[in-house]
């Protein structure tokens, strides 16, 4: 024992209390003597603010020299706890601060606990305390700490949990912060949304949407929004379908944000690819599934605009009454409108190449059966007479399946009159010509009309010796024009 000195004016009381406190082992040396009770003792005794404080930051220091499966950790760190409730502030900053260096997790709850205490500098203590020990810890250690944290009566707590579960990024930790959107707390409600960010980020995409997929079945509509739209935001096609079943989902918010979240997904998908996905989606087992896709197939078309939608719909052969959806008209009026607008679906030449079976009385597979109306009845020309300003072409189908109508002309000469020379006799023609409405689905003839040209001039007393033959002229194709589209109809 060191020699102690002490003035002569002591008491003999005091005398004792002074050589107990002169004579007693410092923090410092106690630290380096690695005695963990040493610590304890002067820890948890009257010595002033300081010492005690010094001793908290010297047991942090001697576990985590310790390493954190060392005894001094395991003894120190329920001895910082209870230091956490020390009447001086110093006193408890220091002992999250020595909490923090020991890399155990028992030392998280106490920490987080601090982060409410009502003195700044413990609390900045122990956020640091937190932080350096989350960061020593496996982060599947970590993650289990601060999910149990989550259970906790302090907003404040609960808060720094989640901020935490956000910084270690662990797949299990997706479902309790979606939960935690729920929280009566705001801050606690802001920092579960940015910590689900965060773990968003660090997980492969594939992995979050599972556990996003599986929490769409949860009780409340604040969790089932927030998942729809995380899947939204996490571009996996897997997502669709349950998405769409969300749509018939009973709360509002849920399902405005399946379709937004459907919206996002189909957004950077090739079109005939979304369209196929949908149409396909509407032969699922669940009627929720197909009401869904129904809507949202709807939905996307309109978005995408006209020639978009009706390319999407042909390329995904989803059939005319989903073209019809497209264009925004009634099945019945596809032809008309697909005309009227000059988007092709079919090429004209195989639809024309097809078509020439029925000038010869056969029928035209695949063309469209003729029932007399006023709608428009698509139709193939083939005439000896050029049709004035595209008639042709404004009537033609812009699909084989829209064709109805085969009009075929034929242009023949008929002989009126032969006049006898002293030479070669001249003989005198007048054309005729025959135009024939066939029903392109059977080959039958629906109407015939003949129209006859000018006559030749007649003939002179005195004529050239090298004419032998007069014609008049072809007729006006006018009044044959105005015949046809009795039958034909075509759109304005």
């Amino acid at each position: 024992m060191p020699a102690c000195r002490f003035p002569r004016s002591l008491t003999v009381g005091a005398v004792v209390v002074a050589l107990l406190a002169a004579c007693a082992p410092s923090v410092e040396s106690t630290q380096k003597n690695g005695d963990v009770q040493g610590l304890v003792g002067v820890l948890g005794s009257d010595a002033s603010m300081q010492t005690r404080a010094d001793a908290a930051t010297a047991l942090g220091r001697l576990g985590a020299d310790g390493g954190p499966a060392s005894t001094a950790a395991a003894e120190a760190v329920d001895h910082l706890a209870v230091a956490l409730t020390d009447a001086e502030a110093t006193v408890r900053a220091a002992a999250a601060g020595g909490l923090g260096g020991l890399g155990l997790g028992r030392g998280a709850p106490p920490l987080l606990t601090a982060l409410d205490d009502e003195v700044a500098e413990v609390r900045q203590a122990a956020r640091q305390g937190l932080v350096t020990l989350l960061g020593d810890l496996d982060d599947q250690t970590a993650n289990g700490v601060l999910i149990d944290a989550l259970d906790g009566n302090s907003a404040t707590v609960r808060a720094a949990a989640a901020e935490g579960l956000g910084d270690v990024g662990q797949e299990t930790a997706i479902l309790p912060l979606l939960q935690l959107l729920d929280d009566p707390a705001t801050e606690v409600q802001d920092a579960a949304a940015a910590a689900l960010n965060d773990v968003g980020k660090r997980l492969p995409a594939a992995d979050v949407a599972g556990v996003l997929i599986d929490a769409l079945d949860g009780d409340s509509a604040t969790v089932r929004a927030a998942a729809a739209e995380g899947l939204g935001d996490g571009g996996q096609e897997t997502a669709i379908l349950p998405l769409l079943q969300l749509l018939d989902d009973p709360a509002t918010e849920v399902k405005d944000a399946a379709a937004s979240g459907l919206t996002a997904l189909l957004a950077p998908l090739a079109d005939s690819t979304a369209v196929n996905t949908l149409f396909n989606a509407m032969t699922n087992d669940s009627m929720s599934v197909q009401k869904g896709a129904n809507a949202t197939l709807r939905q996307f078309l309109a978005g995408i605009g006209l020639e978009r939608a009706v390319t999407a719909v042909t390329a995904a052969k989803a059939g005319d009454a989903w073209l019809a959806v497209a264009l925004g008209v009634p099945q019945a009026k596809i032809a008309a409108e697909t005309r009227r607008l000059g988007i092709q679906l079919e090429p004209p030449e195989a639809i024309e190449a097809a078509a020439r079976a029925a000038r010869n009385g056969k029928r035209v597979t695949g063309a469209h059966k003729y029932v007399a109306s006023a709608a428009f009845h698509p139709a193939v020309l083939f005439t000896a007479t050029k049709l004035p300003g595209g008639t042709a072409g404004r009537w033609a189908p812009t699909a084989l399946r829209f064709l109805e109508i085969v009009v075929t002309q034929r242009v023949t000469w008929q002989k009126i009159e032969v006049c006898p020379y002293n030479g070669p006799s001249i003989t005198r023609f007048r054309a005729v010509s025959t135009v024939r409405v066939i029903s392109a689905a059977t080959g039958k003839v629906v109407a015939q009309r003949t129209y006859k040209g000018a006559a030749p001039r007649a003939c002179r007393r005195s004529e050239p010796y090298s004419l032998t033959v007069l014609r008049g002229s072809t007729p006006k194709i006018a009044p044959a024009i105005t015949w046809l589209k009795s039958f034909i109809h075509p759109p304005a």
